[in-house]
């Protein structure tokens, strides 16, 4: 699994290339919650290059999104733009 930041307008678009297994969820979790601890609530999950997510990467993504709710952001798939 590869992750690439990128801001676009504002955005925080995170792009995954490859499976996020168990083995990389703390990983992908500590990208996304810098984002959060940089103030950036507005992210976008670019998944496009991802066949398979691990239950516990589904874990990571739902917890991200709870704290970026509560601090007033949105984290959204990038089918969702």
């Amino acid at each position: 699994m590869k992750i690439k930041i990128e801001e676009k307008d504002g955005v925080s678009v995170v792009f995954i290339d490859g499976n996020v297994l168990q083995e990389n969820v703390p990983i992908f979790r500590v990208k996304l919650l810098e984002l959060i601890e940089a103030n950036k609530m507005r992210i976008v999950l670019d998944m496009i290059s991802c066949n398979y997510i691990s239950s516990m990467c589904l874990a990571a993504i739902v917890d991200v999104k709870k704290k970026v709710t509560e601090k007033g952001g949105a984290i959204k798939n990038g089918a969702s733009q």
